[in-house]
């Protein structure tokens, strides 16, 4: 048994927080493959705990278990997946197998150490110095691709920058344990007191990762604007510019405005999330959804789904124009479509003919 609570505490938090979890994947859109990947992570970090907790309280005496099971390898992959998923809506599998390609050798290493070798003989040696060295460089590597990917002047992340910035900070938090447990490791293991402030920072870690999971998970669940994704696709009521006449709205405001939601999309591409609602839009944009609905009535002549999909269809005659390789469905989810047919049935009511049909004409 552990002899410093706090760390049994923090397990059992993260057990209990990750298993609610599971609760809101039930209402969760399944079609999205950012979802999956939510729900991907939460499984892998409820493992995790378990397995912290059942080493710790019920298999002491093997307790090099906890310092050679790499999960911290697996992290910084779903990080990148994380932000290339938000970035284009989609990723490719083999994109996904080659960045948990070398986690995964890592992990069929320490379960042959762990079933045939055991602690302390050559085999035990060597792959602890491979997974000290090979863990800061995936932490630090992974870290340093978010921050790019951020500061990018022409990326959408910096709509999910406070989902995604905390990502970052615990795996550079973690790169640097990774680094000082391995040069200070015969001095902390001599000491109780700083091998529990060691564990404690990383059960703090995962813990804080389960947090997050809750909060997305229950701001998809709770946050009335996603019901609106039912209806991508439809047309919305457009009400008379009669309705807006007893409105307070100047012709200035109305211009102003205007040109922060041309700036806003041109600038963060939002269309490209297919959650995307009117009154999510007008949160970003920071003015009232009737003033947004308003501005696209009047000024554009458009009920807001019109909009969206019109830069939608855009998006993708770009990515056509680019010469992409992707296939309907992947262009689809690309542009901020929910699925292919919605993309289909948008494109020929604008364009006038099929996506595919559209694409040929371009080689042509």
């Amino acid at each position: 048994m552990a002899s410093f609570p706090i760390l049994t505490y923090l397990l059992l938090a993260t057990i209990v927080l990750t298993f609610c979890n599971f609760y809101f994947w039930f209402s969760a859109n399944k079609k999205k493959a950012f979802n999956w990947l939510i729900f991907s992570l939460n499984i892998y970090l409820f493992l995790h705990a378990i397995f912290v907790f059942t080493v710790r309280h019920f298999f002491i005496q093997f307790i090099y278990f906890n310092t050679v099971a790499p999960f911290v390898l697996v992290y910084g992959p779903l990080l990148y997946i994380a932000i290339e998923l938000i970035r284009r809506n989609t990723i490719k599998k083999k994109t996904i197998y080659a960045h948990l390609a070398l986690p995964s050798l890592i992990w069929f290493a320490c379960l042959v150490l762990i079933f045939f070798y055991g602690e302390g003989n050559g085999f035990y040696l060597y792959y602890n110095i491979v997974l000290a060295l090979l863990t800061p460089i995936s932490l630090i590597g992974y870290a340093g691709y978010g921050i790019s990917a951020i500061l990018a002047s022409n990326s959408n992340l910096k709509r999910y920058k406070l989902m995604v910035m905390p990502a970052i900070l615990l795996l550079i938090f973690m790169s640097l344990i990774s680094i000082i447990v391995p040069i200070y490791g015969d001095k902390l293991l001599s000491n109780a007191a700083a091998t529990d402030l060691i564990s404690m920072m990383i059960y703090s870690l995962m813990f804080a990762t389960s947090i997050l999971i809750f909060k997305y998970k229950t701001s998809i669940v709770f946050n009335e604007d996603n019901l609106q994704d039912l209806t991508v696709g439809t047309e919305e009521f457009v009400p008379t510019v009669a309705k807006y006449e007893r409105s307070s709205l100047t012709l200035q405001q109305l211009q102003a405005y205007k040109h922060s939601l041309h700036e806003f999309t041109l600038k963060n591409q939002p269309y490209l999330d297919s959650t995307l609602s009117l009154n999510s839009l007008a949160k970003l944009l920071r003015m009232p959804s009737h003033h947004l609905t308003q501005v696209l009535s009047t000024c554009l002549s458009k009920s807001f789904y019109t909009y969206i999909n019109g830069l939608r269809i855009q998006h993708a005659i770009q990515l056509m124009t680019d010469g992409t390789d992707m296939s309907m469905s992947e262009l689809a989810i690309s542009s901020g479509f929910s699925s292919k047919v919605s993309f289909y049935r948008q494109f020929n009511a604008i364009k006038g003919c099929t996506p595919a049909a559209y694409k040929k004409s371009i080689l042509k």
